[in-house]
C-alpha cells in the first residue's frame, strides 16, 4: 500500500505519470492495430450481460464496425473472471459472456480477447475490479503492435480509469456509456472516496495489501 500523498506530492505523481505515458504512446504511433477495453458489469443470470453492460457491448461494436471499416486492425478485450453476487456464483466468466455476445452480434471470435488474458497476466488472482481490468487492458496493449487503447465504460467510472490507466503507462481514449437504469455506483461516493483513493494513496490496486484489491477477492471472486 502506497503511503498517503500531499496534494502537492500527487500533482507531482500524476504529472510524472502522465509524461511518461504520452512519451510511451508517443513511441508507438507507428503501430498498426487498436485494442478496445469494454469494461464488464454483472450477469443478470448467471449467464448473460445485464442491460448495462450490454450498452456498453453495443458501443464496443459500433466503434470495432467503424474503424474496422477504416482498415484498421481492432482487437476486443473484454475483461472479468467468475464473479460471485452474495452467495451465488455465474455459470461463466464475464469475459466469456461478453465475447458470447460480441459474437451473435457479428464480431469475429477471434479478435476478442477475455479468459487466456486473464489467465496470463493475473492467474488465479482474477480480474475482478477496474484496477484488474486496466492491468491487463495495458499489458495486452505494450507486449502487443497496438498504438491507440480506447476504454468503453460507465461515465463514473472515468476518472478513475482515466487514472489507473496512467499508472500503467497508457493515454486512453474514453467513451462513457450513461445507462439511466444503473444503481450500482453513485458518483458522489466514487469521486469522494473512489478516486480520491488511486490519486492520494492506492495508485494501482494491485499488491496483495490493498483494501481495493482485498475487498474485491472477497466480495466477489467465485
Amino acid at each position: 500500500m502506497n503511503r498517503l500523498l500531499t496534494k502537492k506530492e500527487a500533482k507531482e505523481y500524476w504529472l510524472d505519470k502522465q509524461k511518461q505515458a504520452l512519451k510511451k504512446m508517443s513511441a508507438r504511433e507507428d503501430c498498426s492495430a487498436v485494442l478496445i477495453e469494454c469494461a464488464s458489469k454483472v450477469l443478470k443470470d448467471g449467464l448473460h450481460p445485464d442491460d448495462e453492460f450490454c450498452a456498453r457491448l453495443d458501443r464496443t461494436n459500433e466503434l470495432y464496425h467503424r474503424l474496422s471499416s477504416e482498415n484498421v486492425a481492432v482487437h476486443i478485450y473484454v475483461p472479468g473472471s467468475l464473479h460471485k453476487e452474495g452467495d451465488i456464483t455465474d455459470l461463466c466468466t464475464l469475459s466469456t459472456a461478453g465475447k458470447r455476445y460480441l459474437v451473435e452480434h457479428e464480431i469475429p471470435e477471434e479478435v476478442i480477447l477475455g479468459d487466456a488474458e486473464n489467465e496470463r497476466y493475473k492467474g488465479d488472482e482474477g480480474v475482478l475490479n477496474s484496477a484488474d481490468e486496466c492491468f491487463v487492458a495495458s499489458r495486452i496493449f505494450h507486449d502487443g503492435d497496438y498504438r491507440e487503447l480506447h476504454c468503453i465504460c460507465s461515465p463514473v467510472q472515468v476518472t478513475r480509469k482515466w487514472f489507473y490507466y496512467l499508472e500503467f503507462g497508457l493515454v486512453p481514449l474514453i467513451h462513457s456509456v450513461p445507462f439511466a437504469k444503473s444503481d450500482v455506483m453513485d458518483i458522489v461516493t466514487e469521486q469522494l472516496r473512489g478516486t480520491e483513493n488511486v490519486i492520494y494513496n492506492d495508485h494501482n490496486a494491485q499488491s496483495h495489501d490493498s483494501k481495493v484489491w482485498i475487498n474485491s477477492r472477497k466480495e466477489r471472486m467465485g
